[in-house]
């Protein structure tokens, strides 16, 4: 089902707040700063690169990977051939790690990451965090357990884009999603959440009070 209006709205200003409130964390900073100097400098995607890469994605981003070296396995064979510009197919390919029963496996929070950190920064990341927030937008029917593929999540947030003229990079529209699930949980009673982002929702720095009342549609979300 295609969506064919926006049902939440999302401004550029709060996707922006978003940003703002991501960049205020030290740690994340530290975070990111690690994946961009180990793509920089790892840039091939030999058995060492691509073990490393991997631990990294895995650990500081939850990439969910189960069996290490299968992964590996994987990632270096589908990037020994020439690359896709397509970023569906791309990510479709590296989702694919095989199981030790030999079944191919679906891995698409794993490979849009791994992706998106390491071959091209346009792709966009694919988790529970950003599908839920993308549900909540445009009105779709999407848990943070619903399976849905990676082509069907690139194609609604495209639309989401499309709806609503956002522009932002694929890195910070994700920055924004994550934040705004984050919040939204906090504001609805839940603290089983990141550690650092609570300290902001619960400490509100001065610096931040504007971007945290704007960063959420509060006439659907609760004040």
């Amino acid at each position: 089902m295609s969506a064919t209006r926006l049902i939440v709205p999302l401004s550029t200003a709060q996707v922006r707040s978003g940003i703002a409130i991501y960049d205020y964390v030290p740690w994340f900073k530290v975070v990111d700063g690690v994946l961009a100097d180990l793509r920089t400098d790892k840039p091939g995607f030999d058995d060492r690169s691509t073990l490393l890469k991997i631990l990294a994605i895995n650990t500081l981003y939850a990439a969910g990977v189960q069996d290490v070296h299968r992964a590996t396995d994987h990632v270096v064979g589908v990037m020994s051939r020439p690359v896709t510009n397509d970023d569906v197919q791309l990510v479709e390919g590296l989702a694919k790690i095989p199981k030790k029963s030999g079944d191919s496996g679906y891995c698409p929070v794993f490979a849009s990451k791994f992706a998106h950190f390491f071959i091209r920064d346009s792709v966009p990341i694919f988790d529970s965090f950003a599908k839920v927030r993308v549900s909540h937008h445009l009105g779709l029917r999407w848990g943070g357990e619903t399976p849905i593929s990676y082509s069907v999540f690139f194609e609604k947030i495209g639309e989401l884009r499309t709806l609503t003229g956002i522009s932002e990079s694929a890195r910070n529209l994700d920055k924004h999603l994550w934040v705004a699930s984050e919040y939204a949980a906090f504001k609805a009673g839940s603290r089983k959440l990141n550690i650092d982002l609570v300290s902001v929702f619960e400490e509100r720095p001065v610096s931040l009070t504007v971007h945290l009342d704007a960063l959420l549609d509060e006439a659907t979300e609760g004040a």
